[in-house]
């Protein structure tokens, strides 16, 4: 009987494996397509094509369309928090540790900075991922705040505090804000304007030393911009 019992719980297991396997597989084909038509020029029958699924998988793991795109959101948000999460909290465990030297501060944000720019240019999905997100920001939406809230505030909150705590100016908050978001415009420029930088560039695709180069260039100008 026990004998029974686990292997009917193992066949269950193994069908819900599949089954996340086919959830996963749907949202990382659907994004490619999202991210190129968005949600009103995808199609449901476009994405089962291109994920080799049938039709009514996409109604039974997402509920329709809606469904599919808030879950292909949140599965962006998960990814780059994966990776984001950890330095970030890391970050301001850090800047609300006693006696932290400016010095110290700066070399906090550096590496927020530095893990962003590796996140968001140097993982072989970047791209599509970008995609999707950017797409997003035309208007906001549910899915847009599945990304802001799943991965977007934290980062843009860290980063305000790291640079509110450098800045020498006593610049107001709407101030450090701005001057936040234009740190780390630089390093999305480089996505949402890929083609315009590979053509200036006269490369067919960002490598590693160019995103190590990004890195060392958006510190430079951090460095110069706060002072520090």
């Amino acid at each position: 009987m026990a004998a029974l019992v686990a292997k009917t719980r193992n066949s269950k297991q193994t069908k819900a494996s599949k089954g996340d396997k086919s959830r996963q597989h749907i949202i990382e084909k659907s994004l490619e397509i999202f991210g190129r038509s968005g949600f009103e020029g995808a199609s449901t029958r476009s994405i089962a094509a291109a994920a080799e699924a049938n039709l009514g998988s996409i109604q039974y793991h997402f509920g329709g369309k809606e469904g599919l795109y808030i879950a292909a959101a949140e599965f962006v948000a998960d990814r780059i928090s994966a990776d984001l999460k950890g330095p970030l909290s890391e970050a301001r465990t850090k800047l609300h540790g006693s006696d932290v030297s400016r010095d110290e501060g700066f070399e906090i944000l550096c590496s927020v900075l530095d893990r962003f720019c590796l996140r968001l240019i140097g993982r072989r999905e970047s791209n599509i991922f970008a995609r999707f997100i950017f797409r997003e920001q035309m208007e906001e939406s549910a899915a847009f705040d599945a990304l802001y809230e799943g991965v977007m505030r934290d980062l843009v909150e860290t980063c305000v505090e790291l640079v509110r705590f450098l800045d020498l100016d006593g610049r107001d908050d709407s101030t450090i804000r701005m001057l936040t978001l234009t740190i780390l415009g630089q390093i999305v420029l480089f996505e949402s304007s890929r083609g315009v930088i590979l053509k200036t560039l006269g490369e067919h695709k960002l490598s590693a030393d160019h995103v190590s180069a990004l890195q060392a260039m958006v510190r430079h100008n951090v460095e110069a911009i706060l002072k520090v």
